[in-house]
């Protein structure tokens, strides 16, 4: 936030608001916009340094000014300042207390380096790097061992999990060798429907703090029983005409189908969870995601796999 900003009185005209900016410009922080307090400095409008120029001189400053301008607190939390910028398209947000006494502003500058904090660190997150700062380039190997490792050793567990999960599973693959060749499709189908489902539904949670999300989680439900139908019919009629095997055919529609289905319920419920604990719903993205989708999937496609070829011996 910076406090050096024009302001002026409702009472006031343009002729006067511009002849205070010509002999004060040099010691503003943030000229966009002129903000228009009372006695008490309470915030009761803005206009932009343009109606200097569209209209005359003897013009009222409360002619042209905005009525209760959009503003945020001092203790604001900067994503959801910079949604307000973004969703009211201002250059620069007033920043107020309690009594919406006008304090000062976050200028445009700021709020393009608070979106690059914020892309850069959802970003890190998205691929298991810790990082408490954003400049990530100038720290030692040791640093950068110690903000990557943690979230690579769940992964190393998650795979070990994996593999158990296919051991215990063994006699269902020497039953029909062409179950392990399915194994990435059937993951990778899962992986992708729930990291779109996810990722999207944390962006609609951090530009609209007011989302219905009851509306909003029944829209994605009908949307992920339409992914899982029409991808499971495809995959399962693609590959019985490709092998020749209806039981592998069915077995890949079934879990295609029910592995989305669960794809989904898995990437909405983790950002929720982690927003009713007061944490970052995008730490829920990543490897965490991915390595309970990936359990969660091979053990759905293993089961069904177990359960169609023993009912078809």
């Amino acid at each position: 936030m910076v406090s050096a900003i024009p302001t002026t009185h409702a009472k006031n005209t343009l002729g006067q608001v511009t002849a205070e900016l010509n002999i004060n410009a040099k010691l503003f922080d943030s000229i966009n916009y002129v903000y228009v307090t009372d006695e008490a400095g309470t915030l009761k409008g803005v206009f932009s340094i343009k109606k200097l120029f569209d209209n005359s001189t003897s013009t009222k400053v409360s002619d042209v000014m905005i009525r209760e301008p959009v503003a945020v607190f001092l203790k604001t939390h900067q994503n959801h300042l910079v949604r307000t910028a973004l969703k009211h398209r201002i250059k620069a947000v007033p920043v107020v207390d309690k009594q919406r006494r006008l304090l000062g502003v976050v200028p445009s500058d700021n709020i393009l380096s608070i979106i690059n904090q914020e892309q850069t660190r959802n970003v890190l997150r998205l691929v298991g790097v810790h990082s408490d700062r954003t400049d990530i380039s100038v720290l030692s190997a040791r640093s950068l061992f110690l903000r990557r490792i943690p979230w690579l050793i769940i992964g190393l567990v998650g795979g070990v999990g994996a593999a158990m999960i296919i051991e215990l599973f063994e006699t269902t693959i020497e039953l029909h060798i062409l179950i392990a060749a399915f194994i990435p499709a059937v993951v990778y189908i899962a992986d992708a429907v729930g990291t779109q489902t996810q990722t999207l539904f944390i962006r609609s949670m951090a530009l609209d703090e007011k989302l219905d999300l009851m509306r909003y989680l029944f829209r994605e439900a009908n949307v992920g029983l339409l992914l899982a139908t029409a991808l499971g019919i495809i995959g399962g009629i693609f590959v019985s005409l490709r092998w020749h095997d209806p039981a592998i055919g069915l077995i890949i529609s079934m879990s295609f189908f029910i592995a989305i289905i669960i794809a989904v319920v898995v990437a909405m419920f983790l950002p929720w969870l982690f927003t009713k604990l007061k944490k970052d719903p995008a730490m829920a993205s990543g490897p965490f995601a991915s390595v309970l989708r990936d359990l969660t999937t091979l053990t759905i496609y293993f089961t069904i796999a177990e359960f169609v070829l023993l009912k078809m011996r």
